[in-house]
């Protein structure tokens, strides 16, 4: 996968041993509050079904390559 969530959340992402509710919530938490990405992840209720969506909705509204770089800035509301 081309991470584009930030090295340390593209590790709890890609971790099976955690389950999709605690990944959706470490999510949460690593989104900074009045951000793009915060509002996306937060339109979703936090569940296990609903953590494969958000990160689909993130990818694909964040994930263009020439955007990368707003990512390593934390203009997308990631914290790293």
């Amino acid at each position: 996968m081309d991470c584009i969530l930030g090295s340390i959340f593209c590790r709890v992402h890609e971790d099976k041993n955690l389950r999709e509710e605690d990944k959706f919530q470490y999510l949460l938490s690593s989104l900074k509050p009045r951000t793009k990405a915060r509002d996306i992840a937060e339109s979703y209720p936090p569940s296990k079904d609903s953590y494969l969506k958000v990160i689909d909705h993130l990818k694909s509204r964040f994930g263009r390559k020439d955007l990368l770089i707003g990512l390593h800035s934390g203009s997308f509301g990631f914290s790293e």
